[in-house]
């Protein structure tokens, strides 16, 4: 009974979507040349239809646990699901998103053309909004553990989590400069494009170094040498919490 529920039509070079199930709660699309979708049945849990060149979705999509949309050509979303836990909408030609489900646990809108977003949701753990056109980004969620905001036009950051473990975040040409509050956290990744490095690491500095010192060696954690030493030796910019970057690659030991 549970395979009758899912329809999986991987890569079957179809355009068109074949009749289907009314009590169906799974379906699986991707990977083929459909530019337009049917109604979905009322029941449907879950929709993967990335990779196809689809253009605007159904409306009656309100039972969705689960949306994959991305590598699309969709300019906008119709009303989301407020169950849905999981959106994947990268590579499209989004500008805006509707409003987000009070469930969603993990956002996927990298790769589009997004000026800004719309109000992140208090269960949001994973938050990739990387390569858009964003200029500043919502309140963060207390249970946000993981950000992505590369390659956009951020000049200012919210106050970040104690929960976040992980933020990706590019200071160059795109983003300028960031100005926020550091909690505990394990990973920050700073990536420098190399015409702009030392004016980013001067700026970047200035706002870090005064606020840690390592708790492992007593030093300011963010010394601008170490800061240049690093983008020098590595290309990028690892920095944990409370950590100096000798300490934090071990070399203190």
């Amino acid at each position: 009974m549970l395979k009758k529920r899912k329809l999986v039509l991987y890569g079957k070079q179809l355009d068109y979507v074949p009749g289907l199930r009314r009590d169906l709660r799974e379906l699986h699309i991707s990977d083929n040349y459909l530019t337009i979708l049917p109604e979905m049945p009322r029941k449907l849990k879950i929709l993967d239809c990335s990779s196809n060149y689809i253009t605007s979705l159904p409306n009656n999509l309100q039972n969705l646990v689960q949306l994959i949309c991305s590598d699309n050509n969709l300019e906008e979303l119709p009303e989301l699901s407020r169950y849905l836990v999981k959106l994947i909408c990268s590579s499209n030609r989004l500008i805006t998103l509707p409003s987000l489900s009070n469930c969603l646990t993990e956002l996927y809108c990298d790769n589009n053309r997004l000026i800004f977003l719309p109000k992140l949701p208090p269960t949001l753990r994973i938050l990739n909004c990387s390569y858009n056109g964003l200029t500043k980004m919502p309140k963060f969620p207390e249970s946000l553990e993981k950000v992505d905001c590369n390659h956009n036009l951020l000049t200012f950051l919210p106050w970040i989590p104690k929960r976040m473990r992980q933020l990706r975040y590019y200071v160059g040409e795109s983003n300028m400069n960031c100005d926020w509050e550091f909690p505990t956290l394990v990973e920050i990744a700073l990536y420098y494009v190399p015409e702009n490095t030392k004016a980013g690491i001067s700026e970047l500095d200035e706002k870090l170094k005064s606020r840690k010192l390592c708790k492992k060696c007593g030093k300011l954690s963010h010394p601008r040498k170490n800061i240049i030493d690093a983008y020098t030796r590595f290309g990028k910019i690892p920095i944990r919490a409370n950590r100096c970057w000798k300490c934090s690659q071990g070399k203190n030991s």
